[in-house]
C-alpha cells in the first residue's frame, strides 16, 4: 500500500505534472531543456524529477555530460501507467 501512496503522491504536484506533461509531449529531453521550459531553477526541476524517477515515471541517463530524461512506458507498473494515460486523456480533452 506504500508504494500506491507514493505514486500519488509524487504527481499531486502541480511542477512534477507539467514535467511529464511536457516529457509525454516531447518523448526525451535534456535536464536544462526542461527547467528552462518550465523556467523553474535547475535545483528544483532535479528533485522534483529524482522523486519522478524514484516512483518510475521517468528515467535518467548521462550522455556526453548531459542528463536526459523520458516518459518510462511499462506494464510492470500498471499504476503509473493509468495516471500517464490519464495524463494523455486530459491533454487531449483541452486541445493542447
Amino acid at each position: 500500500m506504500d508504494m500506491l501512496v507514493n505514486v500519488y503522491k509524487s504527481v499531486a504536484n502541480r511542477k512534477r505534472v507539467k514535467m511529464l506533461i511536457l516529457l509525454i509531449k516531447e518523448r526525451e529531453m535534456k535536464l536544462r531543456d526542461i527547467y528552462k521550459n518550465l523556467k523553474i531553477p535547475q535545483a528544483t526541476a532535479s528533485r522534483n524529477l529524482k522523486i519522478l524517477e524514484k516512483n518510475h515515471f521517468v528515467s535518467s541517463w548521462y550522455e556526453r555530460g548531459e542528463v536526459f530524461y523520458s516518459i518510462i512506458e511499462s506494464d510492470d507498473f500498471p499504476y503509473n501507467k493509468a495516471i500517464l494515460d490519464s495524463i494523455r486523456r486530459r491533454k487531449k480533452e483541452k486541445g493542447s
